[in-house]
């Protein structure tokens, strides 16, 4: 199979750089495409045009469609539009009803709307940038009201910027496809921090247009089966934050659809009681996390010292979906013979490799040296393959500086407490100077304190507001100051309630600093307080 690497930068953060999967488009004119062929050559999906305007379908689409599925290639159906000629509304009906159609099977790719130059008139068809943008959300949520997927978006960078207006109102929710014929993807339209295909040349080799898929083949499986509903979301939860992050400098809501499946983690740290010896296979905490993944949790948190790896491997497992679709991690108990211990959680997880391999604490090391030589392991692993990131958790800015005086690969991500009664603007700011994204967890912890302190007062009354549980309130201040979050529960109408209600709204600014106002003079810390205690008065 032909395999390539890609390179897409995000504005502000490092090059994000993926495996790529092969592939091509074509239309009518592509008569006799040998699609065996392709597969065997090493091509995995086809993009076919189905539709243009309201009165054309391809001649060829069907026959196209059909050959493109005998090979086992992941197919999908694209719409050529003529904005002046009719409504997106209509334009999107008809290309759902002649082709352009989606279902979860697992080979169909969400329909494609081609918006580019007018071959036969004016370049934006006669429209102003305002005018476009809104035949554009005419046709995207008409398209995901017939299918329930949002479309992927096909584009040039310089026709989104002249007729669109560089708008970014399409990011969030319409995966990127763009053209460029050159040696790298360069620019990306606006709201796009990367492409999720890339057409790169128009030269295939049995006509049409080559194209690669930004991910490895699992990401290609599940933006086909639907568990990628934003292919523009990088399959690594670090990569995923950053996005985030970028997400919110841009006054954009960035939870609005797909990001939730990566930026949401179901932890499992209360799942078993103490007292279990871990011998049996603890049927509750299996159903519990099978739960949250039919809910539609995608990034489950693990550890060692929780006991509940065997869990986690059986509840992936029974779901049937992909290894490929979730974001798995898993924690080192301690510093010593890291890269053992992961290999022994792999065999209780059932599977070749972690996500994201993180260090629990810096506290069970005896010395700087031998946090560092714990980090060298953490290194090997990611090299080996164990882990496909590595990273820390409940590190403060010294145990991180402690390791990047040797580190050739920098902490992933730092998974720490994350409340307004445990606010840690230093710590925040490192990370973000040092680009290590940043995971919270007990985020609800001040719900679980008196009643009646100012911070579970204002939660109440800002749940009230936006029509949520204060729950939400809690989760969405961590997000919105560019996290990922942890939560955990067993009970399926909370995890569901989670889920639907943290995408729904923002809190603005104001509403993020007066809930950490009210965290001051609060400073409560509900995991490793003495650890910590310890650490800072020997600082």
């Amino acid at each position: 199979m032909k395999s390539f690497i890609t390179a897409a930068t995000i504005t502000g953060f490092a090059a994000v750089v993926h495996a790529a999967v092969p592939g091509f488009d074509i239309s009518g004119y592509q008569e006799n495409i040998d699609f065996d062929k392709a597969y065997s050559d090493g091509d995995r999906f086809v993009i076919i045009k189905a539709t243009e305007g309201t009165t054309f379908k391809s001649d060829q689409f069907n026959s196209q469609y059909t050959g493109a599925t005998g090979a086992g290639l992941i197919r999908g159906a694209y719409h050529f539009a003529q904005p002046a000629s009719s409504s997106g509304a209509a334009q999107a009906e008809y290309f759902a009803a002649n082709g352009g159609g989606w279902s979860g099977d697992g080979i169909t790719l969400p329909g494609a709307l081609d918006i580019e130059y007018n071959p036969s008139g004016a370049t934006c068809y006669g429209l102003s940038a305002a005018a476009m943008v809104d035949w554009i959300e005419d046709f995207v949520t008409t398209y995901e009201s017939q299918t329930g997927r949002w479309p992927l978006i096909y584009t040039t960078l310089d026709w989104w910027t002249t007729c669109t207006g560089t708008s970014p109102n399409f990011a969030d929710r319409c995966p990127l496809w763009i053209a460029r014929y050159a040696s790298s993807v360069g620019e990306t339209p606006a709201g796009w921090d990367y492409e999720t295909i890339w057409q790169y040349n128009d030269k295939y080799p049995q006509g049409g247009d080559s194209n690669t898929f930004n991910g490895d083949e699992s990401r290609l499986v599940a933006l086909a089966t639907g568990e990628a509903t934003l292919g523009n979301t990088p399959g690594r939860l670090a990569d995923a934050i950053r996005l985030l992050a970028r997400r919110l400098m841009m006054g954009l809501n960035p939870l609005i659809c797909a990001p939730r499946p990566v930026i949401f983690g179901a932890g499992t740290a209360w799942y078993k009681s103490p007292d279990d010896d871990g011998t049996t296979i603890h049927q509750p905490t299996v159903d519990a996390i099978k739960a949250a993944i039919d809910v539609g949790y995608r990034t489950l948190d693990g550890a060692q010292v929780y006991g509940t790896e065997r869990e986690l491997g059986i509840a992936m497992a029974e779901s049937g979906i992909p290894r490929g679709s979730f974001r798995l991690s898993t924690k080192a108990k301690d510093t010593s013979n890291v890269e053992k211990a992961l290999e022994e959680s792999l065999v209780n997880l059932q599977t070749d490799f972690v996500d994201l391999y993180l260090i629990h604490s810096p506290f069970p090391a005896s010395s700087d040296l031998e946090l560092q030589e714990a980090w060298r392991e953490m290194e090997h692993c990611k090299q080996r393959g164990l882990a496909r990131d590595i990273g820390v958790s409940n590190f403060s800015i010294k145990d991180i500086s402690t390791i990047l005086e040797v580190a050739t690969i920098k902490p992933a991500v730092n998974q720490i407490e994350m409340h307004p009664h445990l606010y840690q603007r230093e710590l925040y700011g490192f990370l973000r100077r040092e680009d290590i994204a940043l995971q919270g967890y007990s985020s609800l912890a001040p719900l679980r304190a008196e009643s009646g302190n100012e911070t579970r007062v204002l939660a109440t009354q800002l749940a009230t507001k936006y029509q949520v549980d204060e729950s939400a309130i809690l989760m969405r201040w961590v997000v919105d100051q560019g996290a990922a979050v942890v939560t955990t529960s067993s009970k399926r109408e909370r995890m569901a309630t989670t889920f639907s209600q943290v995408p729904s709204f923002k809190l603005t600014e104001e509403e993020v600093a007066q809930l950490t106002a009210t965290g001051k003079g609060r400073w409560f810390r509900g995991f490793f307080a003495d650890e910590f205690k310890v650490a800072e008065a020997s600082s």
